[in-house]
């Protein structure tokens, strides 16, 4: 949906779904990942924000009920202000921004100072909450309409036709509207709507704390209450709720919550394979990789003669071609040299840049990665190892006891930045590096008795040992796909 308007600038109303990034569209993600400043809302997945470019402004504006907020008129006066800076600004709103987001009023204001504007469409609560707790909003020969009502106007009372709702067939859903659920059902039975009607409030999503509270009429309130049910939820009242679908096909990690650390990249191949077994991911930490400024002798490594070039990770491969682009180095210079790496996923993106790894032991370490290196290399070889500034000495120390010449470069640093707001106590902390287990620790960050840390490797594994003075579980081996299957056999085993 697009209206065209005078100037350069321009606003996208992007809804952000109300779950995590994954919720997001592809073309709303698209615009995120180009915009030059991103105005958005509460209840949006704090990763999204990763996607922003780094010279974007970010503008939180959210509104939450009795806390302090922008006010709606101050935010539409953000937008306009900021388009008429020639930038395109994406309006993130949690949802979608047509259903009770305010996204009319704020088109309506565009309009009115001619800015252009566009709509991305975003999932609704109203059908993804009830679908995540496995509550199907219509089911054939059970529910063939659905409703969809705010409980909260801003008038801070219910809309005066909600006892209109009683009478309807079908499933009713009221958003908003977990303060007045006992007003709510108590309407809704006084105009006929039988007390065994079957009804859940449910908080998912975003929400800090998830919950599912199933009931019916006469029982729901006082199930809500003994739940400690809080904002944000939403109602559905109708038959459909008891279905819930979830009972007989529950995911191997449904509903446990893994703390994430690590860099981006890492943090994402978990995601997409924590979040098919039903489990509830959550990014403790930001972590980026950033060339460092080298004098790298590509006179000597490129120049046609035997010798090894060793890599620990798929970033040190991605800057050190990076670097070769930049420095025009003919890759037919690396034509007799051999390459050693650490892992899967490093071999497979060596290929990506033509040149098959001769070496990549099985144990995935820098200390099997020496000893391999050892049984190959004869005396004169030369060794260059590209990796990060808070890689291991191990490798290099090992080479060199053995009179082999070893020139290690320090290509990217790691830094790591933890969210400041540990509002999740996750039962599992899965850790990719021991850079992330001491950023975890220098947050302040304190793990709950019952907690369990997993980490990739030993050296992790000390790190953690160290500064959280408990024993982790070690995954088997060095790879994401490793760590996901010994959560699972650990999850299984309790």
């Amino acid at each position: 949906m697009k209206n065209k308007a005078v100037g350069t600038g321009y606003v996208s109303l992007v809804g952000a779904g109300c779950g995590s990034r994954e919720w997001i569209t592809l073309e709303g993600l698209t615009l995120l990942r180009a915009c030059d400043a991103v105005v958005y809302d509460d209840l949006i997945d704090a990763d999204l924000l990763k996607e922003v470019p780094s010279y974007a402004e970010k503008i939180y504006v959210g509104k939450r009920n009795h806390k302090p907020s922008e006010k709606q008129e101050t935010i539409q006066n953000i937008l306009v202000d900021l388009a008429r800076q020639n930038k395109h600004v994406v309006r993130l709103k949690g949802g979608d921004p047509f259903v009770f987001g305010r996204g009319g009023e704020e088109i309506q204001f565009l309009n009115e100072n001619q800015i252009s504007w566009n709509v991305v469409p975003g999932i609704s609560s109203a059908l993804a909450i009830p679908a995540e707790a496995g509550i199907p909003v219509t089911h054939r020969g059970v529910s063939r309409s659905i409703h969809i009502m705010t409980a909260h106007t801003r008038e801070d009372t219910l809309p005066r036709d909600i006892e209109q709702f009683a009478g309807l067939e079908g499933t009713l859903i009221f958003l908003m509207g977990l303060e007045s659920l006992e007003t709510i059902v108590s309407i809704l039975k006084e105009k006929g709507r039988d007390k065994n009607t079957p009804a859940a409030v449910l908080s998912g999503g975003n929400a800090a704390h998830p919950y599912k509270v199933m009931g019916n009429l006469e029982n729901i309130v006082e199930k809500a209450k003994n739940a400690h049910a809080a904002t944000p939820a939403i109602i559905i009242i109708g038959d459909v709720v008891a279905l819930d679908l979830h009972k007989g096909a529950e995911l191997p990690l449904s509903e446990v919550k893994i703390g994430l650390t690590g860099t981006d990249d890492f943090q994402q191949k978990l995601y997409g394979r924590l979040l098919p077994l039903g489990a509830k991911p959550v990014s403790m930490m930001e972590g980026k990789c950033e060339e460092t400024a080298l004098a790298i002798p590509w006179e000597q490594i490129a120049d046609g003669g035997k010798k090894w070039i060793i890599f620990t990770s798929v970033q040190g491969i991605r800057f050190f071609f990076r670097q070769c682009r930049r420095e025009k180095v003919d890759n037919r210079g690396f034509g007799f040299c051999k390459f050693a790496v650490i892992g899967a996923a490093t071999r497979k993106e060596l290929e990506e840049y033509g040149f098959i790894a001769d070496l990549c032991p099985k144990e995935y370490t820098s200390s099997a990665l020496a000893e391999e290196l050892l049984l190959q290399m004869e005396k004169g070889d030369r060794a260059y190892l590209f990796c990060s500034g808070q890689g291991t000495d191990l490798l290099e120390k090992r080479l060199t006891e053995k009179q082999l010449e070893c020139r290690r470069f320090d290509i990217y640093d790691t830094h790591f930045s933890c969210r400041k707001e540990q509002t999740e106590k996750p039962e599992y902390i899965l850790f990719g590096s021991a850079g992330g287990v001491r950023a975890l620790y220098e947050s302040g960050y304190e793990i709950e008795e019952d907690a369990k840390g997993i980490c990739i490797g030993q050296i992790c594994a000390e790190a953690f040992q160290k500064y959280f003075k408990k024993k982790p579980i070690v995954s088997g081996e060095a790879t994401v796909e490793a760590m996901v299957e010994t959560l699972l056999n650990e999850v299984v085993k309790i």
